[in-house]
């Protein structure tokens, strides 16, 4: 077993330290970086002071040009009673027959009975009855593809 004398390095262990030392009566006083680091703990840098005390433009939500925040929930749509009529883009108008989640797709789905013959089903699809309208007249839609009939009160939100 082989042993190494102080104050020599191995080739595996650190460089020695610098050690600061008190002016006054010269005993050593800790690491010079962790010095430093203490001397700067007083002071909290302007990032770490905006964080702990909100601006008063914050205060009043006036931060991030009205964009929500990440994660925050969006206010509830308005809502769109059943019976409603609206326009459907290019494909024609009809009323509001369903409102909610369906089987076969994510998110709020919303049926629409059409004037013409111009949808993809009868208000069944895979199985599932979620209104009932004259064959070739059902078609489900997004909520924001929907806009309100020239007779209708309804606003999209």
């Amino acid at each position: 077993m082989s042993t190494v004398a102080r104050g020599r390095r191995s080739s595996t262990s650190k460089p020695p330290r610098k050690i600061a030392h008190d002016e006054k009566d010269g005993r050593p006083t800790g690491n010079v970086s962790e010095k430093r680091r203490l001397a700067d703990d007083h002071k909290p840098s302007a990032h770490v002071a905006d964080k702990k005390r909100p601006t008063e433009e914050a205060k009043r939500g006036q931060i991030g040009g009205g964009r929500p925040k990440p994660g925050a929930r969006a206010p509830p749509p308005e809502p769109l009673p059943i019976g409603t009529l609206v326009n459907v883009g290019s494909v024609g108008s009809g009323a509001v027959k369903f409102v909610g989640t369906t089987t076969f797709g994510k998110g709020e789905w919303v049926g629409v009975a059409l004037d013409e013959a111009k949808g993809k089903h009868n208000g069944t699809v895979g199985g599932e009855t979620y209104f009932q309208c004259a064959p070739g007249h059902g078609l489900f839609v997004r909520r924001s593809q929907l806009e309100p009939h020239s007779s209708s009160k309804y606003k999209p939100g």
